[in-house]
């Protein structure tokens, strides 16, 4: 595996664990919009699109931890494939066994 898509998908985690804090915050202070906003997942250095997700799109998204959210036009076929999609975001799933591998283990809902 190359190296940068290691890293890549490591920054990818550390961008999911920063949506899972928005995420828990909103939970503990009740302040939850009909849309939240979150940090595009992509693997893109310094990408700063945001998505907007309900609460029960967002938990379908983190239903498996190979899984990220993304901003239309985000996804990369080379290492992903296309879950679902709407007209604001794209939800994405890590195919190379090797970076599955580090999504999962780098999941914090696992």
């Amino acid at each position: 595996m190359d190296g940068w898509r290691e890293h890549e998908t490591r920054g990818r985690a550390g961008i999911r664990e920063r949506n899972e804090w928005i995420e828990d915050a909103n939970e503990q202070l009740g302040s939850h919009a009909e849309m939240d906003d979150y940090a595009c997942e992509c693997g893109c250095p310094g990408c700063q699109a945001r998505v907007g997700l309900t609460v029960p799109e967002f938990e379908a998204v983190r239903a498996d931890g190979a899984q990220f959210v993304v901003a239309i036009n985000h996804e990369d076929p080379e290492i992903e494939a296309v879950v679902s999609e709407n007209e604001r975001f794209v939800v994405v799933r890590v195919l190379l066994r090797s970076l599955a591998h580090i999504a999962h283990e780098s999941d914090p809902r696992s």
